[in-house]
């Protein structure tokens, strides 16, 4: 069986429709699967099982974008066809079943409605597949501690998710005097390479040895690696929100003019609180 799964450009979106995935591993054990997504994302599929090609989407014109993905995939007679970015190309592929995304005005969560474009009875969660070999790079990282850590991700991808800096600092203080167990808690941070300069008044809030920077230095998975260690998670509406939720650890999002109703972080322990502003 042959499954062609069109994802995101987004990390974010990724991480939610990887619920289905996870879905479709467990129902078809033997399926092998094809998977598009955009470069950002594209590591997220890494130690996913029975990936046949993870192909990367390049940032072209969109015509030709999808014309060169259509040759790759022509030859291919695919059991199934899930395109989540709602283009036209599984109605030019070979295909027994197609599964395409389109525009709606639902209010319900966005991995409610990936469900119901499956026709699934139940909503399956996101999910994150990590390697061991993973998880033991995380260990050696993280293991040497003997106080909780919380992870903080005080960026986003504009400015108006982003909850002000000085408010990720006085949380963190609040948290270390107020909550029991907490009291030398380390903060992990993440965020992106680029974002570091933004943040770094957090560094400077508290001693070297109560801080372990992760900005830029593990790839994305060995930071979602990272983040299922952690007691808890604290952050924008980003993708590492949702890799958090996903991974299991309990995690807290802030959101501002972005729309929760759709991407609240899901998962076993989650929660989150908004404002009309950032």
């Amino acid at each position: 069986m042959k499954i062609l799964f069109i994802s995101s450009t987004r990390i974010g979106d990724a991480i939610l429709s990887k619920g289905i995935l996870k879905y479709l591993l467990d129902t078809y054990p033997h399926a092998s699967f094809t998977v598009v997504c955009g470069h950002l994302p594209a590591p997220l599929f890494a130690d996913m099982p029975r990936v046949e090609r993870l192909i990367v989407l390049e940032q072209q014109r969109s015509l030709k974008r999808w014309y060169n993905l259509w040759k790759e995939c022509r030859k291919t007679r695919f059991d199934q066809v899930i395109d989540l970015r709602g283009s036209l190309l599984a109605y030019f592929l070979s295909a027994k079943k197609r599964f395409v995304w389109k525009k709606n005005h639902s209010t319900t969560h966005r991995i409610q409605q990936l469900a119901s474009l499956l026709h699934l009875k139940e909503t399956p969660m996101p999910y994150v597949h990590l390697s061991k070999e993973r998880q033991d790079k995380a260990n050696e990282l993280f293991d040497f501690l003997s106080s909780p850590v919380i992870a903080l991700a005080p960026a986003a991808n504009w400015v108006g998710k982003e909850w002000p800096i000085d408010r990720f600092i006085e949380l963190a203080q609040r948290i270390r005097k107020t909550i029991p167990g907490f009291e030398k808690a380390c903060f992990a941070i993440f965020a992106a390479p680029h974002e570091r300069d933004q943040i770094q008044p957090l560094y400077q809030a508290f001693e070297n040895h109560e801080i372990l920077d992760c900005v830029g230095r593990v790839d994305l998975l060995t930071s979602a690696a990272l983040l299922k260690k952690c007691a808890l998670f604290i952050g924008n509406d980003s993708g590492l929100m949702h890799l958090s939720a996903a991974v299991g650890t309990p995690t807290f999002g802030l959101f501002g003019p972005s729309r929760d109703e759709h991407y609240a972080p899901q998962g076993i322990s989650t929660d989150y609180v908004r404002t009309p502003e950032s």
